[in-house]
């Protein structure tokens, strides 16, 4: 029907990468409130809520608004000209990101094992798990903290601290604005 006409290229790209993710649970929420789980071998497309499994993975709409049904969140997310003044990561639930390094899809998933990333104002990459213990967040919460994607690289932990990679610089032209808040 009518709903579908929000499902794009980008979202069937990533029914494959759920399809063959090693995870045997995992959920992809899709526009118009609709998502996909994942089994084992079996594939369930549904509508409505999304149940608060995890591991988790939504595809963010850029510009747009994502919303994150299983955790009660939404990312608002816009890419505008760099202009003189542009704040640099003062908030941890606000990431301003050189636009023009990050390439769709952009996703909000769940921490993996093994995960690294290079946290902001850092040279060498670190494992998520070690972040996570340095930054007293505790065991039971970490897979609820989104984990904002482009390609197989961290991006940004989402409220905790963005990559050092991705951050705005001097020869930066476009600026990638995401907000993360609790919903409605």
């Amino acid at each position: 029907g009518g709903d579908l006409k929000r499902i794009k290229t980008v979202h069937l790209d990533g029914l494959f990468r759920l399809l063959t993710h090693p995870a045997p649970n995992k959920v992809l929420c899709l526009p118009q409130g609709i998502y996909a789980e994942k089994h084992y071998t079996e594939l369930f497309i549904r509508r409505g809520r999304p149940p608060a499994v995890f591991p988790f993975e939504y595809i963010v709409d850029v510009p747009g608004v994502t919303l994150l049904e299983g955790l009660g969140k939404k990312l608002v997310t816009r890419i505008e000209r760099v202009k003189r003044g542009t704040p640099m990561n003062r908030d941890s639930k606000v990431a301003y990101l050189d636009g023009d390094k990050l390439f769709r899809p952009l996703t909000l998933r769940s921490f993996e094992e093994g995960d690294l990333f290079i946290p902001l104002g850092m040279k060498g990459r670190k494992k998520l798990k070690d972040f996570f213990i340095d930054s007293k967040v505790p065991k039971a919460l970490r897979k609820r903290i989104p984990l904002l994607v482009s390609g197989e690289s961290i991006v940004w932990v989402v409220g905790y601290r963005i990559n050092e990679c991705f951050k705005l610089r001097e020869g930066s032209k476009r600026v990638f604005r995401a907000e993360y808040s609790d919903y409605p």
